[in-house]
């Protein structure tokens, strides 16, 4: 273990020679070193490096992965709801739609720690309106929203479904939508639509259900 800490040290110590002649890769020198003191526990100073990637660095894609990991090491000794401020000024920082939709997605997990639901869907469902980059996090709207949207979710079920008619897990859980709001038979068709791809859930709650 000491062998290892002493080699990723003399890998520190390369990266900052590097930087001091290379003003490009001074955020990615900054990383690095954050991701060293997170990796020994020193909370404090990887926060601060990586803080300090986020302030190099121009490249929003690049900064906005610097943002997720700044977050996600505050979260070691912050709560998920004074981050929330913080992550909302760097959305309203940031242009492009892609890393925008990103952030947006770090809001809803922070609300997710925080247990609330709606709010964690509402940013879900912002993320993947904003940018077809986060689309495969569609499902996740639809299968982690709360009973008070569920209608919410059916309309994410189909949008998958018309995008690909073979998302067996969406038209089950549609069916699911279906049966429990008093649409018996659009439910067991779609329950069948999914069966018939090899969906077994759907096949239990055709049994079960009908």
């Amino acid at each position: 273990a000491a062998s290892d800490v002493y080699k990723r040290q003399e890998g520190l110590t390369s990266i900052e020679k590097i930087a001091a002649n290379d003003e490009s890769i001074v955020a990615t020198a900054h990383y690095y070193k954050g991701l060293y003191f997170s990796n020994i526990k020193n909370t404090s100073m990887a926060v601060q490096e990586f803080h300090e990637a986020i302030t190099v660095e121009t490249n929003e894609d690049e900064r906005t992965f610097y943002i997720e990991k700044y977050i996600m090491e505050r979260l070691k000794e912050t709560s998920p709801m004074e981050l929330l401020t913080s992550v909302r000024n760097y959305t309203n920082e940031t242009f492009s739609k892609d890393s925008k939709a990103k952030l947006v997605l770090l809001l809803a997990s922070l609300y997710e720690k925080m247990n609330d639901a709606v709010m964690a869907t509402v940013c879900r469902t912002k993320a993947v309106a904003l940018s077809p980059s986060v689309d495969k996090e569609r499902f996740d709207v639809a299968y982690k929203a709360p009973d008070s949207l569920k209608m919410l979710a059916a309309l994410q079920y189909d949008i998958l479904i018309s995008r690909q008619d073979e998302n067996l897990a969406a038209l089950n859980n549609l069916g699911v939508i279906c049966q429990n709001n008093s649409m018996p038979i659009k439910g067991f068709s779609l329950y069948r639509r999914a069966m018939s791809g090899g969906e077994a859930l759907a096949a239990a709650n055709i049994a079960f259900k009908y």
